[in-house]
């Protein structure tokens, strides 16, 4: 341990400090303990030899906090030493944990006399000491129940502190994992039933276990999977969630990302692999923002009750699985469509013998995740595949979740207004509050850049150029119109969507 100094320090320490300073390090990292208990255990018998067979009283948090830096691993992870977290390597699983909890237990095995007021100092001395480091930024390690699987090699690695993992999945990788029928019954076949036999969709849902069981590399995308009831979605969740394991996984919904009375909740993601989120609300939400950091890998704010705010970079999959896409509120950008990954589950089981060993039995049997998880895991791809289901699925999200497109794909379009040369924008607004009316949209004013989001939308899904002027309307041109569309026009000028081309 680096020599402590005496300058300016206390008379009744300098005798300890002395005494610390003369042992040994007995070097833990070196024995690697299986376990934080035997972990406990070392730091235990230190302490007994440092105090020189029960002599002095106890040790203060800054030699607690030297001994736990220089005899364990311990890392400020993110980057900003203000507003990183910190975190202790766990030989129990073979991460590091944001656990202060395990903290306090490794400085308690140190001084047992220690205060909570002690444990803290603890904390705050070690941040200022250790080093600052980034997440594991391989996209080709990931950390599985028994190692770290090197994509690249396909090599199982052993844990190591020197490998910088938050976080993990249950399951093991079995390099010799073979498909397993289960009175009559596999995984893939029953894949396949998800999905009506579409084999681009099975693919496409290997491709989403692939993603779900890295929380070191993002693809930018935020998965739904939407479907009626009976439809097999919440089963294919359920294989997921034991496929990664129920600790590894946060349980948010969409609009808990956002909000001040869901400020604490983003916690429950530190140490998380995944987040799945079911039962998609039909309430408006009002913010992806972190979701899209997430979905993007940018960092986010974090704010832990009574612990702080600290900035974490996640990568973790986000899933979500409902009847229905949720109503995003504000968000109708191209940036948003583009992150999303829509499985849709058209299947109906309804009315046929329902097999609950399925659920509760199959895809919990350690051979069949095995399997799952040895064709996950080595699947290569760049981009997730886009099957038509999929692509259909999107398009008609985007005329759910914006009104203005709706309105222009389901009356604009089909009424024909696009054959008028001149179309006052008195009648369109008009005409958009009916529509509102007629599908009981809550909303019964005319929005924020209306004319514009017309326009675009006009001119993406329409041929011909759309644009807004100030049109001249006389009798002949008038008198052409649709009797619906007269009452908002005088002969003169006037505003208007004009077509040309």
């Amino acid at each position: 341990m680096e020599q402590i100094s005496n300058r300016e320090m206390p008379e009744e320490l300098k005798e300890l400090v002395a005494k610390v300073n003369k042992v040994e390090p007995i070097n833990i990292k070196a024995q690697k303990p299986k376990s934080i208990e035997e972990l406990k255990r070392k730091l235990s018998d230190l302490s007994y030899t440092m105090r020189d067979k029960g002599k002095y009283e106890k040790f203060p948090p800054s030699i607690i906090a030297d001994i736990l830096q220089r005899e364990w691993y311990f890392k400020l992870i993110g980057t900003s030493r203000d507003y990183s977290m910190l975190y202790v390597f766990n030989p129990d699983t073979g991460i590091y944990d944001s656990s202060v909890n395990l903290i306090y237990q490794l400085t308690n095995s140190i001084e047992f006399q220690a205060l909570p007021s002690d444990w803290k100092n603890v904390i705050e001395i070690i941040r200022i000491k250790v080093p600052l480091e980034k997440p594991n930024e391989h996209r080709h390690l990931i950390p599985v129940g028994n190692g770290i699987f090197n994509t690249k090699s396909k090599k199982l690695l052993e844990f190591n502190p020197k490998y910088i993992f938050t976080s993990k999945i249950e399951t093991n990788y079995n390099p010799d994992a073979k498909l397993k029928s289960i009175d009559g019954w596999n995984v893939e076949d029953w894949l396949k039933s998800l999905v009506l036999g579409d084999e681009e969709m099975v693919t496409l849902l290997y491709q989403v276990l692939n993603e779900a069981i890295n929380s070191n590399y993002t693809r930018k995308k935020i998965g739904f999977l939407v479907g009626e009831g009976s439809s097999g979605k919440g089963s294919f969740q359920q294989l997921i969630i034991n496929l990664l394991g129920f600790s590894n996984i946060a349980t948010l919904k969409m609009e808990e990302f956002g909000g001040d009375s869901n400020k604490f909740k983003k916690s429950m993601l530190l140490g998380k692999t995944c987040n799945i989120g079911d039962d998609i609300s039909r309430t408006p939400v009002d913010s992806v923002s972190d979701l899209m950091s997430i979905a993007t890998g940018d960092p986010i704010s974090i704010e832990i009750k009574n612990g702080g705010i600290y900035s974490a970079q996640l990568k973790m999959f986000c899933l979500f699985s409902g009847n229905e896409m949720p109503n995003v509120k504000g968000n109708k950008s191209n940036g948003w469509y583009r992150r999303l990954l829509i499985i849709p589950f058209n299947a109906n089981f309804n009315g046929k013998k329902e097999n609950t060993k399925i659920k509760d039995e199959y895809i919990k049997d350690t051979e069949v995740l095995e399997y799952v998880l040895h064709k996950a895991i080595n699947m290569n791809f760049e981009k997730f595949i886009e099957p038509e289901a999929v692509k259909d699925a999107i398009s008609n999200y985007k005329v759910k979740n914006d009104i203005i497109r709706s309105y222009v794909i389901e009356r604009y379009l089909v009424e024909n207004y696009t054959y008028y040369e001149r179309v006052p924008i008195k009648f369109i607004k008009s005409d958009f509050i009916e529509y509102l009316k007629e599908n009981n949209n809550r909303h019964s004013t005319i929005p924020y850049g209306f004319v514009n989001e017309i326009l675009k939308n006009l001119n993406e899904l329409s041929e011909g150029t759309f644009e807004e002027k100030n049109s001249r309307f006389n009798e002949d041109y008038i008198s052409t119109l649709p009797y619906e569309m007269k009452d908002f026009v005088k002969v003169g000028t006037a505003k208007a969507i004009e077509k040309s081309g």
